[in-house]
């Protein structure tokens, strides 16, 4: 066993257990995880952008929503969706756009949704890059990626 491995099972209660900080309520598959806690609101990252963001936020929101129990807040410089733990984040939030990044253990390079994919140095995570310009963005194929990403960090924390 990894050292890395028994240190999560020594924080891992079990696969229902999550916990909860108590200022910013966010909820962590480890106790007392560090976390950027109140250090910004969703709403500061769309000061001074057009009213077609937000909206462009919302429909994410919602239609992450729709496909599974994932929830959402700011950290320092992005967005964070989560199930147990992260899967994809806001990494800009530009003038007619949302950039999007959605964490995978393998590349899946047989796409028309991701403008890039890279792998994170010294790790099994690759990074799939979606820029959503539109709500009709999110089609058919980033809902099945979408669906992906819960579905695997539900797999993963399943199994343990």
């Amino acid at each position: 066993m990894l050292v890395i491995d028994v240190i999560l099972a020594a924080n891992f209660h079990n696969h229902l257990s999550m916990w909860t900080c108590q200022l910013c309520h966010q909820q962590f598959i480890r106790d007392n995880q560090y976390h950027s806690c109140r250090d910004k609101q969703i709403i500061d990252f769309f000061k001074n952008k057009p009213k077609e963001v937000l909206e462009l936020f919302d429909h994410l929101v919602i239609t992450f929503q729709q496909l599974g129990d994932v929830n959402y807040h700011a950290t320092k410089s992005m967005i964070a969706f989560s199930v147990k733990t992260r899967i994809a984040y806001i990494t800009r939030v530009g003038k007619n756009f949302i950039d999007v990044s959605f964490m995978f253990n393998r590349p899946f390079n047989d796409n028309l949704c991701f403008y890039r994919i890279g792998q994170v140095p010294g790790t099994e995570q690759y990074n799939h890059y979606f820029r959503m310009m539109y709500t009709d963005d999110i089609n058919d194929e980033v809902k099945h990626f979408m669906q992906l990403a819960i579905d695997e960090n539900e797999k993963q924390y399943h199994e343990r």
